[in-house]
């Protein structure tokens, strides 16, 4: 969901640039990808709370759940997700050596589940 808020909010700065209108903020277009998406400024209203909930009870739990709050609560710059997501590919490749590595003939299926049971938690 946080990628595909980003994703929007990308398009919706790009759409605004062209424009010469200013940029909303994340938290602002939180709002508005839920109205865009749902229609309803109840259902998305609800979506927001629901999401903020979410995000208060997993940030500490879940990389991308405390990237995406911390952007929201602009203790990290938008463009952070970028780098958040690089660096979860990083260490995914590192983490898929490493394991590689430790058993060098374990097939790639066996690799990929230990993998995603690592990744995964």
């Amino acid at each position: 969901l946080a990628a595909a808020i980003v994703a929007s909010k990308a398009a919706h700065d790009a759409r605004s640039d062209e424009a010469g209108l200013p940029r909303e903020t994340l938290a602002a277009h939180v709002g508005t990808y839920f109205t865009t998406r749902y229609g309803l400024a109840a259902i998305a209203l609800e979506w927001v709370a629901a999401t903020n909930a979410a995000m208060a009870a997993h940030r500490h739990a879940d990389a991308d759940v405390g990237a995406f709050a911390a952007m929201l609560a602009h203790e990290v710059d938008e463009g952070y997700w970028q780098m958040h997501v690089a660096a979860r590919e990083v260490v995914r490749d590192l983490l898929r050596v490493y394991l590689r590595g430790k058993s060098p003939l374990l097939p790639e299926a066996k690799l990929a589940e230990q993998l995603k049971a690592r990744v995964s938690g």
